[in-house]
């Protein structure tokens, strides 16, 4: 059997490693491994996708887990995707700063720009940002943003990284529950798809003694870092493409809709009439919504 392959600057220190055959014998074996669902959509004949890096930190020492998740942004064509993951319960907070910088250079969006990287920074979060700030000059981060002001226009801080908190949690997990419970009416498919099999597992363990989402936490002995890693990367996706315009699931929603009416009819899902696409690109099937990474016959292209 033969695995996709990407090309990936030897200085980021990535080797590919073929999965092991069959089922895991347990959720432990995949530690310290980045696990890779879809590798990186690089074609430049379409418009690439977004990624999102979320992490929440652990000081390393076996007591709770470090998780790097790498999140693909939904557009109006595809819904958000878990591409990536890293989980390690040994892990410092330093080094855990070098798989960040590796996968956020290694997912860029189309203009080669590196990912936007969220870090959660309640404790340990701090050592790894400042690593990957001062040390390894990392170029994009996420700017905390201040959903309750007034003035929209004033809503982003000085400040970078996120931070959990008894307001952003339950607005966070909030977010997160809509997002893989929702599901789109014609594809069928979540607008928050995960693909871990241990963030889903932590999942099932993963209530509340009060009944509130808000107060949800892991069950004992287990835990909850995937989730909340999962739910850090959502909400600042969904606020990146938020900002003063519809969600981009509900813009999804809508043209898949569309779509499928204008199939009904007998008509193809795009008007060529009111775009400035070419001839070629016509004929190509590509135009401003084409699927990014994706040529008309849905094969990959890298």
């Amino acid at each position: 059997m033969s695995y996709p392959t990407v090309s990936l600057p030897s200085s980021l220190g990535i080797r590919q490693l073929p999965p092991p055959p069959g089922v895991p014998k347990s959720l432990e074996s995949l530690y310290d491994l980045v696990q890779i669902w879809e590798t990186p959509r690089r074609n430049p004949q379409h418009r690439g996708f977004r990624y999102v890096v979320a992490s929440d930190v652990s000081d390393g020492l076996g007591q709770c887990r470090s998780v790097v998740d790498v999140v693909r942004v939904g557009t109006v064509l595809e819904p958000q995707e878990q591409v990536a993951q890293y989980v390690s319960t040994s892990c410092t907070p330093v080094s855990l700063a070098y798989i960040i910088d590796a996968l956020g250079r290694a997912y860029t969006d189309p203009d080669g720009f590196p990912a936007k990287v969220a870090v959660e920074v309640n404790n340990h979060g701090h050592s790894t940002q400042a690593m990957l700030q001062a040390h390894l000059d990392y170029p994009h981060f996420y700017r905390r943003e201040l959903e309750d002001r007034a003035n929209r226009a004033k809503r982003f801080a000085t400040t970078i990284g996120w931070n959990t908190t008894p307001l952003t949690r339950p607005r966070m997990l909030d977010r997160f529950v809509e997002a893989v419970s929702t599901r789109d009416p014609t594809t069928k498919r979540p607008d928050f798809i995960l693909n871990s099999p241990i963030t889903l597992d932590e999942m099932r363990g993963f209530y509340s003694d009060t009944g509130g989402l808000a107060d949800a936490s892991a069950s004992k002995h287990g835990y909850d870092d995937c989730i909340i890693t999962a739910a850090i990367a959502n909400v600042v996706a969904w606020l990146w493409l938020g900002g003063e315009i519809a969600p981009i699931a509900e813009q999804r929603r809508q043209k898949s809709g569309a779509d499928s009416r204008r199939r009904s009819h007998g008509l193809d899902d795009y008007d060529w009439r009111n775009s400035d696409a070419t001839l070629a690109e016509m004929r190509a099937g590509v135009h401003e919504d084409a699927e990014a990474g994706y040529d008309v016959d849905d094969t990959l292209l890298f």
